[in-house]
């Protein structure tokens, strides 16, 4: 961990770390975790927010707690593409390419009772479970086998808001 009170400072991760559990920090930085190919498990309770790319390329993630997090930059978790299930119970917004390229999510899971704000359709590109997009190695059908879920009473919202209702 860097200076500036827990913050995880950008770049500085060991490429080979396998796990990140860490009650101390308290943002993820840009870049924090680029490339870091052998993470597995990131456990961090108390972070607010994820910077951009902070979790590129992070192919091998498949376990993310992030329970505290209300804010994540553009590209935070582009090309995680193992991972499956990622839940925010305080995200307030998506930005753009936010999940671009997680292939192999099938869950998002947004607990907020307020609506997640998503800033365009681009944060959630090639995510072929999601979209029902057809792809051999992560959605041979093209089925909606990926869901997005959000609290109930928020259902009509989302289907009519700006970017959500596809």
């Amino acid at each position: 961990e860097g200076g500036g009170g827990g913050e995880m400072a950008g770049d500085l991760a060991d490429k080979s770390i396998t796990e990140f559990i860490s009650d101390t920090c308290t943002s993820l930085g840009e870049y924090s975790f680029r490339a870091c190919k052998s993470l597995r498990k990131l456990i961090a309770p108390n972070a607010k927010s994820v910077g951009t790319y902070a979790l590129y390329q992070c192919s091998a993630l498949k376990s993310l707690t992030l329970p505290s997090v209300t804010s994540i930059a553009a590209n935070a978790f582009r090309e995680l593409t193992n991972a499956e299930v990622i839940d925010f119970p305080k995200l307030t917004e998506i930005p753009a390419n936010a999940f671009y390229g997680c292939r192999g999510l099938n869950a998002l899971i947004l607990r907020s009772n307020t609506m997640v704000t998503l800033a365009n359709t681009n944060a959630f590109y090639q995510c072929y479970r999601i979209l029902g997009t057809k792809n051999s190695g992560y959605n041979p059908n093209g089925e909606k086998i990926g869901f997005i879920y959000v609290h109930k009473n928020l259902l009509e919202q989302y289907a009519s808001a700006t970017n959500w209702s596809d």
